[in-house]
Parts: structure tokens; sequence; C-alpha cells
């Protein structure tokens, strides 16, 4: 009988994207030889040590382990996928029907490669994460690049793990900040105006964030909307914003953009020239009829 074959009985299969590659273990779960095991192209797989233990859940041992492609979850918010995302299975079942938990003693190795033409520009750094599903977030492992037969491969990262889950490469991007506007400098003219004459207000708007943003600005007259504009500014660019508001009620009014207040007074006409007419007019009739008592009253003294 050969000792080999009757110590490591066992064959585990591990497919990765369609390539398979076999190796040798124990009844309990241990590699009995180092198992290189990758995909199409030679940038992404699995590799493990021999003596390693692999051990699934309720103490079976796995007989396949495969690499798909994952269409999920969404990257970080500061981050972006680089290449793919990978789901990583452990199955007791060559067919591989339901996949099982494993543990992995001591870690094995997770080989993941990405495009360099293909990073934003932003990106400030390049590792492998994997994503916690319990608590829903991507967690970030330590990574060095991938050496095989004793060169580095290009655009390939390795990182050491003890479970399977989604893997991918993220593209670490610099930190910005979203778009922060602020208001200055309101100012009404005139700040003096007859009952429905124009007045303009004027409010500097800046966008001191680091991104382009819209921005909406209300007017506000005595607290009441008066009118509204929105604007796009770039990162640290500013623009003057005008209104053009009337009022016909006599007296102070407010007017607000924003948390910027600003007041204008609208003055009563003045009926001075029209009152002067009026009672030159009135002078004038009176006079005539004066006039004409006087012309009356000298005729008859004379005739008397």
């Amino acid at each position: 009988m050969d000792f080999a074959a009757s110590a490591c009985p066992l064959t585990l299969t591990v497919n990765v994207l369609g390539n398979e590659t076999t190796v040798t273990m124990t009844l309990d779960g241990v590699l009995c030889r180092d198992c290189v095991a990758l995909g199409p192209q030679g940038r992404t797989g699995w590799e493990a040590k021999e003596g390693t233990r692999l051990t699934l859940a309720n103490n079976k041992v796995p007989r396949l382990i495969k690499i798909t492609l994952a269409g999920s979850p969404p990257p970080p918010s500061n981050a972006a996928i680089a290449g793919h995302m990978y789901n990583v299975n452990a199955y007791a079942s060559r067919h591989g029907s339901r996949p099982s938990l494993i543990t992995i003693s001591p870690q094995s190795m997770i080989v993941l490669g990405y495009d360099q033409d293909k990073l934003p520009d932003n990106t400030t750094a390049v590792l492998i994460a994997y994503y916690d599903e319990q608590a829903g977030k991507w967690v970030d492992l330590e990574t060095a690049g991938y050496v095989a037969g004793g060169e580095e491969v290009p655009n390939t990262l390795t990182s050491q793990v003890t479970h399977f889950t989604t893997f991918a490469v993220l593209a670490k991007l610099a930190g910005t900040t979203p778009a922060k506007f602020e208001t200055t400098n309101l100012i009404v003219n005139p700040a003096q105006a007859a009952p429905n004459q124009a007045i303009t207000a004027s409010v500097n708007v800046a966008n001191s964030g680091g991104t382009t943003g819209d921005y909406r600005l209300e007017i506000r007259v005595d607290g009441v909307a008066s009118g509204t504009k929105q604007i796009t500014l770039a990162p640290g660019a500013s623009q003057a914003v005008n209104f053009t508001i009337t009022e016909d009620t006599a007296g102070k009014h407010r007017v607000q953009v924003a948390r910027l207040t600003a007041e204008f007074e609208v003055t009563a006409q003045q009926q001075y020239g029209a009152n002067l007419w009026l009672i030159g007019g009135i002078l004038g009739a009176v006079l005539v009829i004066l006039a004409i008592a006087w012309v009356t009253w000298t005729r008859r003294r004379v005739a008397g």
C-alpha cells in the first residue's frame, strides 16, 4: 500500500474563474503539499502551504474552494473598486451546492490583480479589502506585492486570509470635502425709494469646499419669500447674485438672504406741486369773484 496515498486519501479542488487545481489532504483537512491555484491570467487565485488545516462548520472537510466574480456590495465612499470583486467560498461537496464557513490555520493567501491604467487620478493607495457582512462595511487588509517563482508580478497583490467572503482591490482616494457655500456682503440699492421703484439686492456667494456644487438662494422681504435663484460654483469660485424687488408700502422694510439682513425705506409721494396748483386756482377764482363784485358795486354807486 502506498503510505502517502493512505495518509492523504482526500482531494481538494480549487476552482479559480474556471481553472481547476487539485491538492491532496488528510482525513482531517490538512494539506499534504503546497497549493497554488491561479485563474486564467495568473493574476487571481488562492494559495496555501503544506500543513495548512481547513475546517468547515460541524468539523467537516472542504472538498471544493471556488472563486467567482461578484457584483456587490458597493465600495466605501473614499475608495473605488480597482478591477473586479470576487466571492470566495468553500463547500463540503465536490459539486458545490451550498457554501460553508471555513477556518484556515495557519493563514492562506488571496491573490488579486488590478489594471494600473484604470485607477482614478486621485488614487493614494491600492490594497486588498474584504467585506464584513455583519458590520456592513469593507475592511482593509495588510497587503504586499505578489511574488511568483521568485519574481514580483506587476499590478498584483496578496494578503493573508483566515476566512472566505467577498474580496476586492480597493483604490483609496484622496480626501475631498463637499461643496461649502458662504454668503457675504448683502447690499440694497437704493436705500430709499419711491413706491414700486425697482430696488436691487446683491449678495456675494463663494464655494470654499472641495467639489463643484449647486446652491439655491431665496430672498425674503419682511419675512415673505420674494424670489429664488440657483447657481453652480466650482471649488474656490465666487459670484455676485442680484435680486430685483419692489415695494408699495411706505416705511422701512427688512431684506433677508441666507443669514444676512439689510433694510430699505419707501418714502411717501410728495404732493406739494399739485397742492400749489390747486391753491393757486382757488385763489384766482376768489380774486375774479371779488373783482366782479367790486366792479358791480362801483357801478351801482356811480349810478345812484
